[in-house]
C-alpha cells in the first residue's frame, strides 16, 4: 500500500511502471526501433530516387501510347476557317433599325478572304412601317464592309409585305 492508504494508487503505480519499462526498452541503443530507423534512413531515400528516375525517363519510353507532345504535322487541318450551323446575327443598321439574320449554314473559307458564305438565310428587318421578313437561299456577308449581298431570288414569306422593286443587297 501507498502512504495514502488507497489500494488504487498501488494499481496505478504498477501500470505506470510497466508502461515506463516498455518505453525504456524502445529507447535502449540497439533496440528494434533503432534497427527500423537505420533501415528507413537507407530505404526511403533510395525509393524516392527510383521514383524520380522513373518519372524523368517515362516520357522517353516509346512503347506507351501516352504522349503530351502534339506534332503539328500529324494534326488534321480544317479546310475552312470558320463554319457555323444555325448561325444567328442580331444588330442595328446605321438608321437605328433593328434586324436579325438567321442562316442554316455559314462558312468562311479562309482568314485572307473577309467573305462569309451563307446558305438558307432568313432576315427579319424592323422598319418604321413594321417588320418584314426576307428569305434567300444564298447570300454573302462581307466582314470588312459589314454588308450582306443576296445571290439569286429573294422571297417574302410574310404575305403582308409588299415590295416595289427587286432587292439584291441588304
Amino acid at each position: 500500500m501507498t502512504p495514502s492508504g488507497d489500494p488504487m494508487d498501488t494499481v496505478m503505480s504498477e501500470l505506470a511502471s510497466r508502461e515506463r519499462a516498455v518505453k525504456q526498452r524502445w529507447a535502449v541503443p540497439g533496440s528494434p526501433r533503432d534497427r527500423i530507423i537505420r533501415l528507413a534512413k537507407i530505404v526511403l531515400p533510395v525509393a524516392v530516387g527510383v521514383l524520380i528516375a522513373f518519372l524523368a525517363l517515362a516520357p522517353l519510353d516509346r512503347s506507351g501510347d501516352i504522349s503530351f507532345i502534339l506534332d503539328k504535322n500529324q494534326v488534321d487541318n480544317a479546310p475552312e476557317r470558320m463554319r457555323v450551323e444555325q448561325a444567328r446575327y442580331v444588330g442595328e443598321d446605321n438608321r437605328g433599325q433593328k434586324f436579325s439574320i438567321v442562316a442554316n449554314r455559314a462558312l468562311q473559307r479562309s482568314s485572307d478572304e473577309p467573305i462569309v458564305d451563307i446558305w438558307g438565310m432568313l432576315a427579319r428587318l424592323g422598319l418604321r412601317e413594321g417588320s418584314v421578313t426576307i428569305a434567300a437561299d444564298k447570300a454573302r456577308y462581307n466582314l470588312d464592309e459589314q454588308t450582306v449581298k443576296v445571290e439569286g431570288p429573294v422571297g417574302l414569306p410574310d404575305s403582308r409585305a409588299s415590295v416595289s422593286r427587286r432587292a439584291t443587297c441588304l
